[in-house]
């Protein structure tokens, strides 16, 4: 059955051949032949679609030969029983579509556009997995930065997360572009500028902040005082629940360049030990997680004495008296400093801190006297605690 002719792009005319053998497709430039069973029709109400592999070759009934009803048993025959009706509603906008040149031709081996851009199950992955680092991310800087001040606790998280972003949105965009060289360099630039960024302020940030990083006996709770060589501020962390540290307080009158010491005095109290402004050694403790009962300093009257008889301390409500080496060291109450319900630093007159006063255990929180204590000296050099037990 020949003669079958069509308008094709541009003005040319394409020749459509059936017969018992197969079909060929004659158009300027192309040529597709397939033998029998190699193609199927839909049939519409005006329009016949002869899909052949992937391209559809769409034929109007009025260009059949006469008369049309004898054709289109015969072509019913060659087809092999490849033959489907369907609704005649979408085939008008069909042939319009392609007298308009929507359906383009491609040569055999070629890719149409639409099926270049589907992602490749691999690359669904990069891209899901770029959406669900990048999400994370803008919320860590939206929220947990932004809002809340807080940050990772190690510093070299944060552009590991950003690089590997950004590489899985890389993976994605060249799935996408895969057909195009010129995409594919293009992008490959534009996030490997983004990385270079990345990486650049990923090592500024190691160069003018140092950490130190100290997990508590129980490994329940980390410390972690970051020094920023910029401003010259030192800044306490502590942790909030997994990777996450929030700032609690800056160092006061912490001289620049000078000795710092990060101890835990025990599984929820820790001390910085610096050497301030004045060259002298300066503390601050820090408590993880409240407590109630009676705070102690209220709880400590009476006589302490250590187990070997070289330290008495004595608590009177003037103050302290501690007695050690043969010497005498007196702590007035005012010049004391209350922290918390949990531990007293005992201060000089000039303000200079020189020991620390806390129970023996956390869950020593009761009403009467504390039952043991642990003594411990303001420096910057690495000391033991001293037990003090109750005497009468």
């Amino acid at each position: 059955m020949r003669g079958l002719r069509r308008p094709c792009r541009r003005g040319a005319e394409a020749t459509l051949t059936l017969s018992p053998q197969g079909l060929v497709w004659s158009a300027p430039g192309l040529q597709v032949e397939v033998g029998p069973g190699g193609w199927q029709v839909l049939e519409t109400g005006e329009l016949l679609a002869f899909l052949v592999g992937r391209r559809c070759i769409p034929l109007p009934r009025d260009a059949l030969p006469a008369p049309p009803e004898e054709v289109l048993t015969r072509l019913r025959q060659w087809s092999g029983g490849r033959w489907r009706r369907c609704p005649a509603a979408p085939c008008p906008a069909l042939w319009r579509q392609w007298e308009e040149g929507w359906s383009r031709r491609f040569p055999p081996g070629e890719t149409p556009p639409w099926r270049a851009a589907q992602l490749r199950p691999y690359g669904r992955v990069f891209l899901w997995a770029a959406l669900v680092l990048g999400g994370g991310q803008l919320c860590y800087y939206a929220a947990v930065v932004g809002e809340r001040g807080c940050r990772y606790l190690w510093s070299w998280l944060a552009p590991l997360l950003n690089g590997l972003t950004l590489l899985a949105a890389l993976g994605a965009a060249l799935c996408l572009a895969r057909r195009s060289r010129l995409g594919r360099a293009l992008l490959a630039a534009f996030f490997g500028a983004l990385l270079g960024v990345n990486a650049v302020c990923a090592a500024a940030d190691a160069l003018t902040t140092h950490r130190l990083i100290a997990p508590s006996p129980d490994f329940r709770q980390v410390a972690v005082l970051r020094r920023n060589t910029a401003s010259g501020r030192m800044i306490f962390y502590r942790s909030v629940g997994g990777v996450f540290i929030r700032p609690e307080t800056s160092l006061q009158g912490w001289l620049e360049g000078g000795e710092v010491k990060l101890r835990w005095l025990r599984d929820d109290v820790c001390a910085v030990s610096y050497r301030g402004e004045d060259r002298q050694p300066h503390a601050a403790v820090f408590l993880f997680g409240g407590r109630e009962g009676r705070p102690l300093l209220e709880r400590l009257e009476g006589r302490w004495q250590s187990d070997s008889g070289k330290f008495h301390l004595t608590y009177e409500r003037g103050g302290f008296q501690l007695r050690r080496g043969g010497g005498v060291e007196t702590y007035s109450i005012a010049s004391c400093k209350k922290i918390d319900r949990t531990a007293v630093a005992l201060f000089d007159d000039k303000g200079v801190p020189h020991w620390i006063v806390l129970p023996q255990t956390p869950a020593d929180t009761g009403e009467g006297r504390a039952d043991a204590l642990l003594l411990y000296q303001v420096a910057l050099d690495e000391t033991e605690p001293v037990a003090l037990s109750p005497r009468p």
